[in-house]
């Protein structure tokens, strides 16, 4: 019986860096922090009211009251200087100072009275403090400026330096001991992954990165699809000045890998170096090869010489790829400014990386990846902004790219070099994601934003292009090889070699077409200095048209799916000296919109 279900729930690498700047002025970003302090009198330390702390260059600020205190939420981050000006004081600017997203920086001023009108302004260097008092959960912080100076070229490799990630035996990125599909990725609050397995999109250029977030510890309420984590991708906005950025990065050819090369025939290591690439070897040993019908050389029905044996082998047994005389290199450019409407700003990058395989055996000779993003903000006066994001990626790569392949290793070694690894099929990956945002800014403590996102994942699997045989037909081939030892065991490389499209035949085909649609909303006030209020709820419609076939097993999957989620979540956050607050409910819910078998062991209820 089915029903309706509704859940709860030796190498050499060159970079070149080009760099432009032109009157950098930041303007707001999609997802700030907090700066908050309290104002003084440098002779008495009595507060002072009423004076104006601005964030220069900004559009934001605020006034001290009574008791001298101040605080300015949403403030995008980065660095900044925070003036704090009064008439009769001198006004100081505190340089330097570190914003981050979810975090309160507290900032406090010390204002000395103004003897001469035209006394210059003080700018002090703002001081980190060695404890951050704002952490209420394990969270690590990685800024624009941080990755730049960072030798590494992809999101990955800096995911793998914070603590709590790492990397097991089978080249999976894990989070507190589990995989990236359990982590909440977002960027611009977008959630960045695949709507079917949620596996998230990491190829962001990191020319195009503001801010990136970890959050392994101690979520608050807002961040659904966290088991192990949040990683909170903040990307740059456009400036008042244009700003640009090249990089180019570029490592000579050569073996990536441990060991011998797989075509490597001056070494001794391959038995068909000193053997099976000899023509006297077949004249010699005719007993140990066979012709296109299975006879053995010394058989007098054999079809073959020796000289035509050893042209079939020769034919089957060239390099499938010239992989260790290939160049990898990667090119990556950003370019943000205004645009000739008022107030209207962009940044837009640009990513294209080429890298040979590191297995000789790579049914593509060359991995690409292309990678963009680009980002449009209009603020309209001081209370209300528009933010349009997205991005897009394009992976043409394959098993045996990017790393070794232990299963194709230890299910078939190095002897069968001579054949692709069909087992996965032939992938092809395309991602895009935008998002357009409304923020409005109702007073100094309380604004709200208002966000439409979709989300677009194409991921198939399919037959090696250029194989005769096909789904139906492709099987494994061997060579006419049949070598033994003394003790007539076969000689390992000298034994019915897999050679051809083919090592296992494939085993599934498939093409999945993923989106998810999602809108959302949020209200944040701070209520008073020290509690802030934030509330928030979203909906997602999924559209998963999936075709899947396994061969093994004779199935096929051919059906569109529109399951359906939401949330509503309340979280409060108080600050007192030495004493930080968190707490927040959540309710989700999740309706996957199709028949689900009450009891899968006996389905039809016979």
């Amino acid at each position: 019986m089915f029903s309706k279900s509704f859940y709860q729930a030796g190498t050499v690498t060159v970079t070149l860096l080009v760099i432009l700047s032109l009157n950098m002025v930041p303007l707001f970003a999609g997802s700030g922090g907090k700066i908050a302090g309290r104002v003084s009198d440098a002779a008495t330390g009595e507060p002072l009211a009423g004076v104006n702390v601005e964030v220069v260059g900004q559009y934001t600020g605020a006034a001290t009251d009574v008791e001298g205190d101040y605080y300015i939420i949403n403030v995008p981050p980065g660095v900044y200087g925070v003036r704090a000006s009064i008439v009769g004081y001198q006004t100081v600017t505190q340089a330097e100072v570190a914003v981050n997203v979810n975090h309160t920086t507290r900032l406090d001023f010390s204002l000395k009275s103004q003897v001469l009108e035209l006394e210059e302004a003080v700018v002090v260097i703002a001081d980190r403090p060695l404890v951050e008092m704002d952490q209420t959960s394990t969270r690590h912080y990685v800024t624009a400026i941080e990755i730049v100076n960072r030798p590494t070229n992809q999101l990955t490799q800096i995911l793998t330096t914070l603590p709590s990630i790492d990397v097991n035996d089978g080249g999976e990125f894990v989070v507190r001991r589990s995989t990236l599909n359990e982590v909440a990725f977002l960027i611009d609050g977008m959630r960045a992954r695949n709507p079917l397995d949620f596996e998230p999109y990491t190829n962001i250029n990191l020319t195009a990165v503001e801010e990136l977030e970890i959050i392994t510890g101690g979520f608050n309420a807002e961040y659904g699809e966290a088991q192990s984590g949040v990683f909170n991708i903040i990307t740059k906005d456009g400036t008042a000045g244009l700003t640009g950025y090249a990089e180019a990065r570029w490592r000579s050819a050569g073996n990536q890998h441990w060991g011998t090369p797989f075509y490597d025939y001056e070494t001794d290591r391959y038995w068909e170096n000193s053997h099976a690439r000899h023509q006297q070897w077949w004249i010699d040993y005719p007993d140990m090869w066979v012709d296109e019908n299975g006879l053995s050389g010394n058989d007098p029905n054999c079809a073959w010489t020796p000289e035509e044996a050893y042209a079939d082998y020769m034919r089957t047994h060239q390099p499938l790829s010239d992989y260790t005389n290939q160049d990898e290199y990667q090119v990556e450019m950003s370019l943000g400014g205004p645009l000739p409407i008022d107030n209207l700003f962009f940044f837009v990058s640009g990513k294209y990386r080429s890298t040979p395989p590191v297995t000789g055996n790579s049914i593509r000779s060359t991995g690409t990846w292309t990678d963009g993003s680009l980002k449009l903000t209009y603020q309209l006066g001081s209370q209300m902004k528009f933010i349009f994001s997205g991005f897009f990626g394009i992976a043409e790569s394959n098993q045996g790219m990017e790393y070794l392949d232990y299963g194709w290793i230890s299910a078939h070694g190095l002897e069968n070099k001579y054949a692709y690894y069909d087992f996965p099929g032939y992938p092809q990956n395309e991602t895009n994601g935008m998002t357009f945002q409304f923020y409005h800014y109702l007073n100094q403590s309380t604004f709200y934003q208002v966000q439409l996102s979709r989300m677009f994942r194409y991921r198939s699997q399919s037959t090696f292009p250029g194989d005769p045989n096909g789904w139906d037909e492709g099987v494994p081939e061997t060579d006419r090889l049949r070598a033994k030892d003394a003790d007539g065991n076969p000689i390992p490389g000298g034994y019915s070699n897999l050679i051809g499209m083919h090592t296992t035949g494939y085993f599934y085909r498939g093409e999945d077409k993923n989106t998810d649609y999602t809108f959302s909303t949020d209200l944040t006030s701070q209520l008073t200095k020290t509690w802030q209020m934030k509330a928030g709820v979203d909906f997602t419609y999924y559209n998963l048209d999936r075709f899947q076939e396994a061969k093994a097993f004779y199935a096929i999957e051919d059906q569109v799916y529109n399951p359906y989620e939401g949330n509503l979540y309340f979280q409060t956050k108080l600050e007192f000296t030495g004493l930080i607050m968190n707490f927040g409910l959540r309710y989700d819910f999740y309706n996957p919109n199709d028949k689900v078998y009450l009891d899968p062991f006996d389905p039809f209820d016979l």
